[in-house]
């Protein structure tokens, strides 16, 4: 099993993006970008990627429904929006009708950026 990316590796790949002009400084406008991520598709995926690496438990670079299930367990809400408990089974529903649209069984990073 792969060590998950330790949090100082994930701040300097943030700022290798942040620094967009590579002077070791950031200008308002790059300070401005980094604190709106979600705008930004560069910041979208380098988020995607870290959040599949670590899902990625083996390391094979396709997360399964275990994977996924131990995933979303640890880190998402053990509540729906109603209030109702998200139970294992719901996890695998979501995954094999929604996520995993071509039904090999697996998440690549690209299909798992459309959660």
């Amino acid at each position: 099993m792969l060590n998950p990316m330790s949090e100082r590796e994930k701040r300097r790949k943030r700022w290798k993006l942040v620094d967009e002009d590579k002077n070791s400084f950031l200008s308002k406008n790059e300070l401005f970008n980094y604190l709106h991520l979600k705008y930004s598709k560069k910041f979208k995926e380098l988020e995607v990627n870290e959040t599949f690496a670590e899902a990625d438990a083996n390391g094979d670079e396709r997360m399964n429904l275990d994977e996924f299930q131990k995933y979303m367990a640890k880190n998402l809400a053990k509540t729906d929006e109603t209030g109702r408990e998200i139970k294992e089974s719901d996890l695998e529903t979501y995954f094999q009708i929604t996520l995993d649209i071509n039904k090999d069984g697996y998440l690549d990073s690209k299909k798992f950026a459309y959660c």
